[in-house]
């Protein structure tokens, strides 16, 4: 009889612990159907910037003060406020390009994609980027202590050429050319000792030196483009032994 008791309860207990697995696993699949849902929900990258207006205003959840208007073709959200009590300007605002690419502004100011590459790096893919940012340019517009410094003229044109890069094919002539220009603007806000040079423009100093030694020595004292000097050659050559020697020990 007891033998017979036991064998039930062990039964019972499998056949529970069956169950629970079962529950889990069905629970299991009902998240992830809902993950998938909501994250094909969230997509927006194939939608016209009028959708996305239609969209934005079914949310029930969006950061506040915000209005949305269409302009040309062009996805405009934008907060009003104003000076004075009299003049009304707008505080901040963020534009969606028929390409889904976005600009920021506050005030007059555009703010630098590098302010929210957490958020977006190149189009907008997913509404939840698009209310972020929204929520960012709310905070900006509201706190002082946290608004992006306004940037130079330089910095701006150096934000527009890496984004520019970034989407050239690496292989591609123009890719090589415009890397040239965004590295010298780039060593344009360093002082001599604190430059550090690219592999590529490196070589390519290493070979005009070598063409021409006269040709270098003109281009540094002219100052017009900003290559390694002689000695900075001779260090990255010394180098560049080197490790070659330590590689030819190990092997």
């Amino acid at each position: 009889m007891h033998l017979h008791i036991s064998r039930r309860l062990a039964l019972h207990v499998v056949q529970s612990a069956a169950s629970a697995a079962s529950r889990h696993e069905l629970e299991g699949r009902r998240l992830e159907m809902l993950e998938d849902s909501f994250a094909a929900d969230d997509v927006i990258e194939s939608l016209t910037p009028e959708l996305i207006k239609d969209r934005l205003e079914a949310e029930s959840a969006l950061p506040g003060g915000f209005r949305i208007a269409i302009v040309q073709g062009t996805l405009v959200i934008y907060r009003l406020t104003l000076i004075d009590s009299t003049v009304l300007c707008v505080q901040g605002s963020l534009i969606v390009r028929s390409d889904l690419t976005v600009v920021a502004r506050i005030g007059d100011k555009e703010v630098p994609s590098t302010e929210y590459k957490d958020l977006l790096h190149g189009s907008l893919q997913t509404m939840s980027q698009l209310v972020n940012l929204m929520a960012h340019v709310k905070a900006w517009c509201e706190d002082d202590q946290i608004r992006p410094a306004p940037l130079s003229s330089l910095k701006v044109a150096i934000n527009c050429l890496e984004e520019h890069v970034d989407m050239l094919d690496d292989s591609s002539d123009d890719h090589r050319k415009f890397s040239f220009i965004l590295e010298q603007l780039k060593l344009t806000t360093k002082s001599k000792c604190r430059r550090h040079y690219s592999p590529q423009l490196t070589v390519f100093t290493y070979l005009l030196h070598a063409s021409s030694a006269a040709a270098h020595k003109v281009l540094l004292e002219q100052n017009v483009i900003c290559l390694p000097s002689v000695s900075t050659l001779a260090k990255t050559s010394q180098q560049y032994q080197q490790q070659q020697q330590v590689v030819c020990k190990n092997t």
